[in-house]
This record gives structure tokens, sequence and C-alpha cells, in this order.
């Protein structure tokens, strides 16, 4: 019996495995749809009952300007230096990510490359 929970308890622990890495892939993903973004990195930390607890968001973004956002057509400006602009594409990650995810009560940090 014991060596049955065992088995079942690795089979659990592999399959949280490949769904954090399928989950990683996917945010990383999506977050490169928000405008401003050029790369994305995402860690996803689960509990044991293959709950998400935590998601970390690395972004890198573009030295540019400005840039329109064709989805509500305003232009934004998005700058690695731009506190403003951090803000901007880290409320839309957090949004996008939330939402897709159903993420409302999970711990989201996002932070930018270089700073």
């Amino acid at each position: 019996m014991e060596s049955g929970n065992k088995i079942n308890a690795q089979i659990m622990q592999e399959g949280n495995g490949l769904l954090k890495e399928k989950l990683e892939g996917q945010i990383s993903a999506v977050v490169l749809l928000v405008p401003g973004v050029t790369s994305a990195e995402s860690k996803v930390q689960m509990r044991q009952s293959g709950e998400i607890s935590d998601v970390h968001i690395l972004i890198g973004s573009q030295d540019l300007e400005y840039e329109e956002d064709t989805i509500i057509g305003e232009i934004l400006p998005y700058s690695k230096n731009d506190e403003s602009a951090k803000k901007a594409i880290e409320e839309k990650t957090l949004t996008v990510v939330r939402n897709m995810y159903s993420l409302e009560n999970v711990n989201i940090q996002v932070e930018f490359k270089g700073g």
C-alpha cells in the first residue's frame, strides 16, 4: 500500500512539473501580446495540490518613444527608463494574465529586465 502511495505521489509530481512548464510557456507567450513588451519569461510556483501559488514575470521592453495601442486606439509611451510607461505595461500584463487564467487571488510579480 505504501509503495502504491509513493508511485501515485511521483505521478502527480511529474504531472505537475509538465503542467508548470506548459503554463510558463503559455503565460510568456500571452505577455508578449502586451504592447511595449519585446520579451517575456515566466516562472510559476505550484502547491502540491496543483494550484498555482505565485507567478513571476520578467519583461523586456522596447526602447521606442511611442507606440499606438491598436486595441484601444490610444498612443502610449514605452521607454525603458520611463516609470509611467513601465507602470502601464505592468498593469496591462497583470490584467491580461489574471483574466486569461482566472488568477485573481494569486500573487503575480512583474519585473523589468535591467531595472
